[in-house]
């Protein structure tokens, strides 16, 4: 009985090495996302579709993060629920933050 469990979990070791078994990439946790600014890449406040498909696990939550549904993730939205915005003097007013 041992031996069978160790030749299956040795067997798909195997196949994950090989490539043939895909394990999906655990996408980035929100603390981990950078700062608001790495991502707007053409500086207009916003986080398009196409900025936050560099980031991953990003474009996964952009619906979730943007709470009125324009699109887009402002730097309110981003910080409200990741706190990036501290990061790298991305800092938002407490008055502006819901």
């Amino acid at each position: 009985m041992m031996k069978n469990i160790l030749f299956w979990i040795f067997a798909v070791m195997v196949l994950i090495d090989l490539g043939w078994v895909a394990v999906p990439m655990q996408a980035a946790e929100p603390e981990q996302f950078p700062a608001f600014s790495e991502i707007d890449k053409d500086k207009d406040g916003y986080i398009t579709a196409d900025e936050s498909m560099a980031v991953p696990g990003l474009m996964e939550q952009l619906t979730s993060l943007d709470r009125n549904a324009d699109g887009k993730i402002d730097k309110a939205e981003y910080a409200s629920t990741t706190n990036a915005a501290s990061r790298s003097g991305d800092t938002i007013p407490r008055t502006q933050m819901k």
